[in-house]
């Protein structure tokens, strides 16, 4: 990533977050026009400083696309991206309803969660 910060810039640092991480979040506050389109690891990647700082509209703008695009990628493979059960803890934490939904939806539908007796 290009370092767009040139000489007499204030440095803040902010514990917890990389720098990565806000430019990530920065680019989708104050888009360039078009809108930079994120992977899906930029979603995931963006996500604890999106909810930590309660930035409500980009947080709803990352649940919708996460739960429209995770689907395609679901697995029960711990080490895949789409993980499910990473996304549902993920979901749950961050009270993202619509990320939750998608993948209990997914999960039932496959018979991947256990019955209860």
């Amino acid at each position: 990533m290009a370092d767009m910060f040139g000489k007499g810039c204030a440095l803040v640092k902010v514990p917890g977050s990389t720098k990565e991480e806000w430019f990530l979040v920065i680019s989708q506050l104050y888009p360039i026009v078009p809108h930079p389109e994120l992977s899906l690891q930029q979603l995931q990647q963006m996500l604890p400083v999106v909810h930590k700082y309660n930035f409500l509209e980009l947080l709803q703008y990352v649940n919708s696309r996460l739960a429209t695009e995770l689907p395609k990628s679901w697995s029960l493979d711990p080490s895949a991206p789409g993980y499910i059960i990473k996304w549902l803890v993920t979901a749950e934490q961050l009270q993202l309803d619509a990320l939750k939904q998608a993948a209990l939806q997914n999960h039932l539908q496959h018979g991947h969660v256990p019955r209860v007796r």
